[in-house]
């Protein structure tokens, strides 16, 4: 009898185990980027830990409209890739975490390798 409860329990905690969802994978810190606002001024924006492995279009140039983003900041614990079109496309630049480039790196999306 022992055996068939020690089992049963054992089956529970395993389907407990494989319901319950893994933690969600984020790169650590911020990542800022510099664009030009539609007033024509620099402005700084950011995306707080980003989620990894995911496309991530900058929101001020990642459509492919108006000017690209430009002077990215890796403030996270991951490389990120750099992209200068759109959906992830295009010419790609890797950064790597803690390192920032110049004005001249232009970039529309990134995506987080952790």
């Amino acid at each position: 009898m022992r055996i068939r409860t020690t089992a049963a329990v054992a089956a529970a905690a395993l389907a407990l185990l494989w319901s319950v969802p893994g933690h969600a994978v984020a790169a650590q810190g911020t990542f800022a980027y510099t664009y030009v606002n539609e007033l024509g001024l620099r402005t700084t924006g950011e995306l707080v830990d980003p989620a990894d492995r995911v496309c991530i279009g900058v929101p001020e140039g990642g459509s492919g409209r108006g000017l690209p983003a430009f002077a990215p900041d890796n403030r996270t614990d991951s490389p990120a890739v750099l992209y200068l079109e759109a959906d992830c496309t295009g010419a790609t630049h890797l950064l790597a975490p803690g390192r920032q480039l110049s004005d001249r790196l232009l970039l529309r999306s990134v995506r987080f390798l952790s």
